[in-house]
């Protein structure tokens, strides 16, 4: 029973350990967290005065790709250490907006194919209609 015992306090040591510096992780996690949304909340485009415009878009701009990357880059760490459900980044506007369908059979690229060409086919068919009524 004492090497038992033994054993276990020194694994609930380590899980101490290990909890808190997940706890502490956490902790300034949260801090720069809120930091970024404080400078991202800050950001106010209407007070902003036209001959600051382009130094303002661009302090603007920087907070948000700080936020951005810290946020994911936090995430990796939370996630990759969680035992428990993680956070879910969720997509971004321009990832889901700009992101390829799943969708890649032979139809779908026919279709697309068509509908890029139908354009260049009708002025096509109009220069023909044209050129044979002037000449004919």
């Amino acid at each position: 029973m004492i090497e038992k015992l033994t054993r276990s306090l020194v694994v609930i040591e380590r899980e101490t350990y290990e909890a808190e510096k997940r706890v502490e992780q956490l902790r300034i996690t949260s801090a720069t967290f809120a930091q970024h949304l404080d400078s991202l909340e800050r950001i106010n485009p209407k007070a902003w005065s036209n001959s600051d415009l382009n130094k303002e878009l661009s302090k603007s701009l920087s907070a948000v790709d700080d936020a951005r990357a810290e946020y994911t880059k936090s995430l990796t760490k939370i996630n990759a250490k969680s035992d428990l459900e993680g956070i879910s980044p969720g997509p971004a506007v321009e990832e889901s907006y700009f992101s390829p369908s799943e969708e890649s059979g032979f139809m779908v690229w026919l279709k697309r194919g068509f509908a890029f060409t139908l354009p260049l086919l009708i002025l096509g068919l109009s220069a023909l209609l044209v050129f044979y009524f002037m000449h004919g």
